[in-house]
């Protein structure tokens, strides 16, 4: 899929973490010791088509690159709920500092690439129901837009892609509408 981790994104990823004011959490400053390591986990509550790893990977990696990001797992794969996909390790105030921001990310990603499978699927099943010769030579294919979030456009395009969509254009220059 190419690097996802382009200037765009890492502009996102920046923005976010300093919306977040990371360098100002107090609760954590207060109450976790300088210098603590600790390794957390990342969890599946319900069922997805994961997306967004190495996004997530970068925002840790954007707080402190001595954080280690561990998965078994490859965007695109469907997990079961209660799946522990990931694991985090480092000093316990970094982590803490970036963990809601890479989960933001792998939220919004994981919705989208989760809903553009099921309904890629749904598509291709009904087309399968069609009596044979009344339907197409090939599957329909289910198309994004480009109607998305200031910023998130790459990302979300990525999401409908790993979920088996596919993508339209990617902005107004990208082909011809009439």
């Amino acid at each position: 899929m190419g690097n996802l981790i382009s200037p765009v994104t890492r502009r996102l990823i920046e923005m976010a973490l300093a919306e977040d004011r990371i360098g100002v959490d107090y609760t954590t400053l207060a109450c976790v010791p300088e210098g603590v390591q600790a390794t957390g986990e990342l969890v599946a509550r319900e069922p997805l088509c994961l997306c967004g790893l190495e996004v997530a990977r970068e925002v840790f990696s954007s707080v402190d690159a001595r954080v280690r990001f561990e998965t078994p797992y490859q965007d695109g794969e469907w997990l079961e709920g209660e799946t522990v996909f990931a694991t985090v390790g480092g000093c316990l105030r970094t982590v803490l500092a970036a963990e809601r921001t890479a989960l933001n990310f792998l939220g919004r990603m994981c919705g989208v690439a989760t809903v553009s499978r099921t309904w890629a699927g749904e598509l291709r099943r009904a087309w399968e129901r069609l009596p044979e010769g009344t339907r197409s030579d090939s599957p329909p294919r289910l198309v994004d837009t480009r109607k998305t979030l200031p910023g998130w456009r790459e990302l979300d395009k990525y999401a409908v892609r790993i979920g088996g969509a596919c993508n339209h254009r990617h902005d107004l220059a990208s082909g011809i509408l009439i």
